[in-house]
């Protein structure tokens, strides 16, 4: 892993104690999610997971015929995202300590919906996109939220 990747992994392994408790991101990603037309069955990618928000949403609408896959650089996003998805009862649903970017464990075509909620801005974005459009199926979906490019403001208030 690079210098940067290791800093951002430090930065939420950190961070990950408190991060369930942003009704922000929650509401964020769960939004994202509803935006989606997931069907019982499908099968989804959550590329930057962190605490799986959006993935442990997604599990509960594809219900125990789909699979979801979160995967992150953070395991101590990671270790809270577990800990959900056990007291959730979710069976249908998997964490991956890796690269979003690198995901040769996959191959292609594997998912029909691969999403970032509010992560893309810590991945880098044609690695990112190339590697989950590979991961698509054909007629899937890509679906992220982040924030307008240029708009240095929103910084101080998403770090916040």
């Amino acid at each position: 892993m690079d210098t940067r990747r290791e800093e951002i992994a430090a930065t939420f392994d950190r961070r990950a104690p408190g991060y369930r408790d942003s009704d922000w991101h929650r509401a964020s990603a769960e939004r994202l999610v509803d935006l989606w037309d997931l069907k019982p069955g499908d099968r989804v990618l959550d590329g930057g997971t962190g605490t799986g928000f959006a993935a442990l949403h997604a599990a509960r609408k594809v219900g125990p015929a789909g699979r979801v896959v979160g995967v992150d650089i953070s395991e101590g996003m990671l270790s809270e995202a577990r800990a959900d998805a056990v007291a959730s009862r979710l069976t249908n649903i998997e964490f991956i300590q890796c690269d979003a970017t690198s995901l040769a464990q996959f191959a292609d075509s594997t998912f029909d919906v691969v999403t970032a909620a509010t992560s893309l801005i810590y991945i880098p974005v044609v690695d990112g996109l190339r590697e989950w459009h590979r991961l698509l199926r054909q007629g899937g979906l890509i679906a992220f939220s982040t924030m307008p490019a240029g708009r240095d403001d929103w910084e101080p208030i998403w770090r916040r």
